[in-house]
């Protein structure tokens, strides 16, 4: 993995790093350090850059603020917005890393933005589980994990559970409170957090918690659905296990460990998998299936300024998928992979969700951009990218192009690699 690595890409780790540390405590470094890859070489070299100051503290703080936000009250799963603004900076930060001028200019362009989109500017602290889990929703986009979301989600929801058990301190030895996430489970509305958690009393801290057995909920059996009722540890061959349950039986099975060493082995292999599973996800056909609305919301971030326009353009773009996605019928094109409203009649919109593409009769002229000339000398007319922003309702066709889908899919894989290497699953 130290192929992958320059030096620009050590010093941004290593800031991040120094950023996420103050949530995790005196040997937070270590501990991310460790977990971050098995060679020793970029463990030592991130450790000596770990010292550099994240000037841009505020902007990511502001970043996670909004996922966080956006998370628990609108969007749910609209995490793929965020990680396309976070790895979008990370990527344009690498680049202008060498010229100090565009730097600030750049960050400035990203303050403004951000605050065209009214995003709070307070500090984020992570503090309770329903925080940790919002990151790990707003990193891992659902859109792009069709077949697997469900499977996928469920062992990152178990992740962030072991993360905040692993760093949980008792205070007087009082009770601590735990907030767990289990999806699907009706629970009681005094114990209800924005429809997805319930809370839980311990009297015990745990050190670490490794998955042995979880159950698939399925809508359907209603065995697995109710108030969490009780947890029991029990103790088999020296080992301690914790337990859910509901009315019915237990639906979540923990073993508790107290070796640190073997944990952060474990919790390594786990952000590893996550990372193979998302990356296999996103080198398949299925990666494209409903969110090529997604890719032009990325395309046009990437290629236009940060002003007022865009950021207006693109909060549009947001409404638009989200409506489609949850509160209309849409269709997916298998062709370009957008989003499309189910109108009455069997009829769908004329534009996409993201208005990328567009309904046209003009069915000759469609044809005719398709056309392949053998003759050399007669040529379609080449289009900038600076026109791409103006021509887009009027033609747009023109941006349906092997080289235009081929850059979001890398842009995808970079996203992959860039969350990896950042470790910000934790």
């Amino acid at each position: 993995m130290s192929s992958f690595l320059t030096n620009n890409d050590y010093l941004i780790i290593s800031r991040l790093l120094k950023f996420f540390s103050t949530s995790y405590g005196a040997n937070a470094r270590l501990k991310l350090i460790q977990t971050l890859d098995n060679s020793m070489s970029i463990c030592t070299s991130i450790s000596s850059r770990i010292q550099h100051q994240l000037k841009c503290r505020h902007l990511i703080s502001r970043l996670l603020s909004a996922a966080i936000q956006k998370q628990t009250s609108i969007y749910h799963d609209g995490g793929l917005y965020f990680s396309i603004i976070f790895c979008s900076f990370l990527i344009q930060c690498r680049e202008l890393s060498m010229n100090a001028a565009k730097q600030n200019l750049f960050f400035q362009c990203c303050l403004n933005f951000i605050d065209e989109m009214n995003i709070p500017k307070e500090t984020i602290t992570f503090n309770s589980i329903h925080q940790l889990l919002a990151i790990v929703r707003a990193v891992i986009c659902k859109p792009l994990a069709y077949n697997n979301a469900d499977l996928l989600r469920e062992k990152l929801c178990l992740l962030s559970v072991k993360s905040f058990l692993e760093n949980i301190t008792m205070i007087n030895s009082s009770t601590q409170q735990l907030i767990l996430t289990i999806q699907g489970l009706s629970i009681h509305e005094s114990t209800l957090f924005n429809g997805l958690l319930y809370q839980i009393l311990t009297s015990k801290s745990y050190l670490y918690c490794q998955p042995i057995e979880t159950l698939t909920f399925n809508t359907i059996d209603k065995r697995y659905f109710g108030t969490v009722t009780e947890i029991k540890e029990i103790k088999i061959e020296k080992k301690t296990f914790l337990q859910f349950f509901n009315e019915n039986r237990p639906f979540h099975t923990l073993l508790l460990c107290a070796n640190t060493e073997q944990a952060l082995l474990e919790l390594k292999e786990s952000i590893t998998t996550s990372h193979r599973t998302l990356t296999n996800i996103l080198l398949t056909k299925q990666g494209f299936y409903g969110g090529g609305c997604s890719e032009s919301m990325q395309i046009h971030l990437l290629k236009n300024q940060m002003n007022q326009l865009s950021a207006r353009y693109l909060s549009k773009i947001f409404q638009n998928i989200i409506r489609a996605q949850y509160d209309h019928d849409y269709l997916v094109d298998r062709v370009h992979g957008h989003l499309w409203y189910l109108l009455e009649n069997d009829q769908i919109s004329k534009t996409c969700a993201c208005e990328l593409y567009s309904i046209s009769d003009q069915c000759g002229i469609e044809w005719r951009k398709l056309f392949f000339y053998l003759d050399d000398e007669q040529q379609e007319d080449k289009m900038s990218d600076n026109d791409q922003i103006f021509i887009r309702n009027l033609c747009p066709k023109y941006l349906d192009n092997v080289h235009m889908r081929t850059n979001a899919l890398r842009t995808a894989i970079e996203t992959a690699i860039n969350l990896h290497l950042t470790s910000i699953c934790l």
